[in-house]
């Protein structure tokens, strides 16, 4: 960034700030203002009233209250991320909105768009907060902004309510509901066909027992993974190891997006038949769910008799699984692809997908989720998994 006397070169929004002479009259008009008096009284919810540098110059108690801050003095002035705590807010000198980040910040660009399209906004927001121990969260708001002008001045009403309980719920139902239909189904699938085979006095082969095993194993580790993706907390997921092959693991995961499943349609699984016979000594649970995370973020991306490509790399004291799609993920959202809830669609309960890959992936697995992604060269979701 680059100063020019009163003038900046910023990333995204203004890093103009008002001096205190003009943020004073800014609250002083709010404060002798009777509508706006009454409005900050009676609105049932958190508000903010920003200023044209996207300052807060005005706020109710219920914005004290409900997201739990104390120090008045510490709100007037600053912005809206500043007051939040996004940890975005103080990548550049000048605060929030002046950041690369800043970009896919939905509150930012609402704001920015009410004031120069004069018309309401409303959004979902999805910001990732540090506190003063260091401690991350995330936090999910429904922002609304409303445009006004007071004595030639013009502001915006910024309404935030706090819909992280929702999201979250919706996030673990919609993953909830649909796994343990599918397991319960293989399950009820398996016990039918021993119940057929005791009916005709035909002998019960281990197999069969095994994988009644195996799929009971599966119910009981798909609740510990929703239990600690609820709980945000790995103590909740206990290990289960077994040496199993890739093989084993390719092919369930080819039966999951066969042409059946309404996420693949017209579009194609590829996996590569090489390394298939690599053992691996880890949680296959675990593993699955998170390749099913990134296949199905592939196949989300990709348009229709697109091919997605599964691969496997090996190396001397680790394994690399790779899933490949054609599209490219816009630069400026990079950052926050790993972020809870944080999801380019806006119906309720997305965003679990990439951060339960990493959450699985790195803090329970100790290996390494990422991504890399070019229009010339479509997007790769990686999990580096050490050899035990």
């Amino acid at each position: 960034m680059k100063i020019f006397g009163d003038y900046y070169e910023y990333i995204f929004l203004s890093a103009n700030r008002s001096d205190r002479e003009i943020l004073q009259h800014h609250i002083s008009i709010l404060s002798h203002n009777n509508m706006m008096k009454t409005l900050l009284t009676t609105v049932d919810g958190a508000l903010l009233v920003l200023n044209e540098n996207r300052e807060v110059v005005a706020f109710n108690k219920s914005f004290m209250e409900g997201l739990d801050f104390s120090n008045e003095e510490s709100i007037l002035g600053a912005r809206p991320g500043e007051v939040l705590g996004c940890e975005f807010s103080n990548i550049m000198p000048f605060g929030c909105g002046t950041s690369e980040m800043c970009k896919s910040c939905n509150a930012a660009i609402a704001i920015a768009s009410t004031f120069a399209e004069k018309i309401p906004k409303s959004v979902k927001c999805s910001i990732k907060t540090k506190d003063n121990q260091n401690n991350s969260d995330t936090l999910f708001l429904r922002i609304s902004t409303c445009f006004f002008e007071i004595d030639s001045e013009i502001f915006i009403l910024l309404f935030l309510q706090d819909i992280t309980r929702q999201e979250n719920w919706a996030s673990l139902e919609n993953v909830f509901f649909h796994d343990f239909s599918n397991i319960l189904t293989a399950l009820f699938g398996t016990i039918s066909l021993i119940g057929k085979k005791i009916e005709k006095g035909i002998e019960i082969d281990n197999k069969i027992y095994t994988q009644l095993h195996k799929t009971g194993v599966r119910l009981l580790k798909e609740f510990e993974i929703q239990k600690a993706l609820s709980m945000n907390k790995t103590e909740f997921y206990s290990l289960f190891t077994y040496s199993f092959a890739v093989e084993e693991l390719f092919s369930e995961l080819e039966t999951i997006f066969s042409a059946e499943n309404p996420i693949v349609q017209s579009k194609k699984l590829n996996i590569c038949k090489e390394n298939l016979n690599c053992q691996i000594n880890s949680d296959y649970n675990l593993i699955l769910r998170i390749l099913i995370n990134m296949l199905k973020n592939a196949f989300e991306e990709s348009n229709e008799n697109d091919e997605v490509k599964l691969w496997l790399e090996t190396k001397e004291d680790y394994v690399v699984f790779n899933v490949w799609n054609n599209s490219n993920i816009p630069q400026e959202i990079f950052g926050r692809i790993f972020q809870k809830n944080f999801s380019t669609k806006d119906a309720y309960g997305r965003g679990l997908g990439t951060y339960s890959m990493k959450f699985f992936g790195e803090k329970i697995l100790k290996g390494r989720v990422d991504f890399s992604s070019s229009e010339e060269s479509g997007t790769i979701f990686s999990f580096k998994l050490p050899i035990l």
